[in-house]
């Protein structure tokens, strides 16, 4: 259950250290995938609209893109769903979902952004998907956002390829931070555990400029 002061507007971060991470179940699905159970985002940002947030925005940047997640929300307009990851053209799951072209469907046509990136990428190419997500989210006029907070596109994780480092999770929080709206950070993946508590905490002292 979200903080009141959250789904209010009263509080600018919440925070949950859910495991597994659970971005790739999607609300018609009758089994799991991707070791996902619950759909975190998905329950937290139907929360904050039933508090009265007239549009929420999900930015993901776990390495692997959301498709469950997406096709909660891909035929809604009034919530975004953003995410930056690994391109799945490239071979990386889940294969089938999270390319540029998909951008919802109906009245929701517009509100789906997908930042594929290649294999090797690092922190500057990264944070500048981190941007025009920022741009969107501003531009999409939501009152409120859901992190999903996927560690796992560091250079140290052995569940992707992209090379981004503790420095880029903390700027990432930055920019994510200052756009200025109620949060809540849901931890995703990351899987490498000697470097994991760091670049959480990392990202979650850029989302508070600490």
């Amino acid at each position: 259950m979200l903080p009141r002061s959250v789904r209010r507007g009263r509080s600018p971060l919440a925070g949950s250290e859910c495991r597994s991470a659970a971005t790739h179940l999607a609300g018609s699905c009758t089994s799991t995938r991707g070791s996902c159970y619950l759909n975190n985002a998905a329950v937290a940002a139907e929360a904050l609209r039933r508090a009265g947030h007239a549009r929420v925005a999900i930015v993901d940047i776990d390495a692997h893109h959301g498709n469950g997640t997406q096709d909660i929300f891909y035929a809604r307009e009034d919530v975004l769903y953003a995410s930056v990851h690994v391109d799945p053209g490239a071979g990386w799951f889940p294969h089938y979902a999270g390319f540029a072209d998909e951008v919802g469907f109906g009245i929701g046509a517009g509100a789906n952004l997908n930042l594929p990136l290649a294999p090797g990428t690092a922190d500057t190419r990264w944070l500048d998907a981190i941007m025009k997500i920022v741009q969107r989210v501003v531009d999409f006029d939501a009152t409120a956002m859901v992190l999903s907070l996927g560690v796992d596109a560091a250079a140290a994780d052995p569940e992707s390829p992209l090379e981004i480092t503790q420095d880029g999770y903390h700027r990432a929080g930055e920019l994510l931070g200052a756009v200025g709206l109620p949060t809540v950070a849901l931890q995703e993946g990351g899987y490498h555990l000697p470097t994991l508590g760091a670049l959480v905490k990392a990202s979650l002292q850029g989302l508070t400029r600490r």
